[in-house]
């Protein structure tokens, strides 16, 4: 997936350990070869390449991971969106990037979301050459999910616990009296902690531009989101945090505040603001902050 993955795996048992970590590894490789856009052979690639206007039948594990992501588009108005690869190639994303002007920025628009490639229960047609699905806003999570399926199936880890981070999207499995604790950085500076999150059988995604610029597109205007801050997610579902934390960053810090505690979702939000941070977060974040962000005067939570 272009990033690095590391395990961590505590506990009275060393042999149980380094299984653990093999399987680990090795599912997230798989889940790789299903979900890759960079590698032309592997399935979504081959979907991917589908001729315009062709039904083509997906096989199961990818037509219920296109499936969710399609729901996740739904369900957010299109703030989070995976068909967006008419988008990438227009911003020229995985390239020295660039600008389109109105015309290009319009037909990739045409391109993205349903209006350029449509699931069904017949499988995924492209209607237009031009898209494509693009995993990177999703891939990360449904491999640390698959790890950790695979992990808890595999052995009893009563007596251990274990931390997967994926390019910095993390999972802890570990019993509630023994979580793990996460440092949630500064969304400028990522050396700094903000907060701190204690965390057992959950996923912690965090989406911002402060490390790559304006990387992350908003599907529904085509264009890279104005960097202001990063959102933090927690859920234990690792595919809903990687998707939620980018369209919650996609929707901003008031829309996606509101949205996130409407749905119930455990959101932290931090706001770059003139050196320093505003930070908001939803009700149910507060089970999982062990250190709350310093209180500013534009600080905004539930009451």
């Amino acid at each position: 997936m272009g990033t690095r993955f590391q395990v961590v795996v505590e506990g009275p048992d060393r042999a149980t350990g380094r299984r653990v970590g093999e399987v680990a590894l090795r599912e997230v490789e798989r889940v790789d070869l299903l979900l890759s856009t960079w590698d032309a052979d592997t399935p979504l690639s081959r979907l991917n390449r589908t001729s315009p206007g062709t039904w083509r039948e997906v096989e199961p594990e990818l037509e219920g991971i296109l499936a969710e992501t399609d729901e996740w588009a739904r369900r957010t108005a299109g703030a989070f969106e995976a068909r967006i690869g008419a988008l990438v190639d227009t911003w020229d994303l995985r390239g020295a990037g660039r600008s389109p002007d109105a015309d290009k920025l319009a037909a990739a628009l045409a391109s993205t979301g349903p209006a350029g490639l449509e699931f069904s229960e017949r499988g995924l047609r492209r209607r237009l050459g031009s898209a494509w699905i693009d995993s990177g806003g999703f891939g990360k999570g449904a491999g640390l999910r698959s790890a950790a399926r695979a992990v808890t199936e595999g052995w009893p880890l009563r007596d251990h616990r274990v931390l997967m981070d994926l390019g910095g999207h993390v999972l802890g499995l570990a019993p509630p009296e023994a979580p793990w604790t996460i440092e949630v950085a500064h969304p400028d500076r990522r050396s700094e902690s903000v907060a701190t999150l204690s965390i057992h059988d959950r996923s912690v995604s965090t989406s911002g531009s402060s490390e790559r610029g304006s990387h992350i597109l908003d599907p529904r205007t085509g264009r890279p989101v104005e960097p202001w801050g990063s959102v933090t997610v927690v859920d234990v579902d690792a595919l809903a945090a990687d998707v939620l934390s980018t369209a919650l960053y996609v929707m901003g810090p008031l829309d996606g505040l509101a949205w996130a505690e409407q749905a119930g979702i455990a959101a932290l939000f931090l706001e770059s603001l003139d050196g320093g941070v505003a930070a908001s977060w939803t009700a149910v974040m507060e089970r999982w902050l062990l250190k709350k962000p310093a209180a500013l005067p534009s600080t905004r939570h539930p009451q």
